[in-house]
């Protein structure tokens, strides 16, 4: 499990200026809704047989994503 400060940005703006970004334009990856966690939006992100799930968890003025190779529980 890896985990990611990003200052200043709500999970919204971690999903559109950091997640869709990086797997938008890149052939092979799907990336779907998964849930909620934490009290943010987890992401399933899938190539082939490799599956990620990432969760954005709000913080007071930040967020931290993190990024497993399971769905948070």
């Amino acid at each position: 499990v890896n985990h990611y400060l990003l200052a200043d940005k709500t999970p919204e703006q971690v999903f559109e200026e950091v997640v869709y970004p990086k797997f938008h334009d890149q052939q092979g990856f799907d990336v779907q809704e998964y849930g909620e966690f934490a009290g943010g939006p987890v992401y399933q992100i899938m190539q082939g047989e490799i599956v990620h799930y990432l969760n954005i968890v709000p913080l007071a003025r930040d967020s931290v994503l993190i990024v497993g190779d399971r769905p948070p529980e």
